[in-house]
């Protein structure tokens, strides 16, 4: 009886995130294109300046991708450890969660848990509040990337602006 529960278990842990965007039609965040996010925005980044990119900020899920995964381990933006002064003075790199396919952003990969400054808005699913507090910031097109899956499952939409370092 244990043996054939250890086994079930195991098999939940594998079927469950392979087969579940084909049952959901949907990803999660197992299925996330972090590693494309990051190389995509330190390409944004190394493009228009010759300093590595200091800092990443918006919702929590694709800035901590980036932060995770970018060659160049730019900072979470954080009050603790930075100022307002110091994110405008060495720029950095915004980015939120777009929707696909309607106007709210896919909240199954965006949380914002520790972002008491950062919010959606519910008529265009954009942090348009949030963009205001960056005058200077350029909006790029969005990345549209394919989530890492073998099924058919809508991509990740992430929005992006780059806030050039003063000087």
């Amino acid at each position: 009886m244990r043996t054939s529960c250890k086994f079930l278990f195991a098999a939940l842990g594998i079927c469950i995130p392979v087969f579940g965007p084909y049952v959901s039609g949907k990803g999660t965040r197992t299925h996330f294109p972090g590693k494309d996010l990051a190389a995509a925005v330190e390409t944004i980044w190394n493009d228009r300046f010759s300093s590595p990119l200091p800092y990443v900020r918006g919702d929590d899920w694709p800035v901590e991708n980036v932060a995770v995964y970018a060659a160049s381990r730019p900072k979470v933006f954080s009050e603790l450890w930075a100022t307002e002064e110091d994110f405008h003075r060495n720029g950095g790199i915004l980015l939120w969660m777009e929707s696909v396919s309607s106007s709210k952003p896919d909240n199954g990969v965006s949380g914002c848990y520790g972002n008491a400054d950062f919010n959606y808005s519910p008529e265009t699913g954009r942090p348009d509040e949030w963009l205001k507090q960056f005058p200077n910031a350029e909006i790029l097109p969005s990345l549209v990337l394919p989530k890492k899956t073998y099924f058919d499952v809508p991509p990740a939409k992430i929005g992006i602006a780059i806030l050039p370092p003063k000087g």
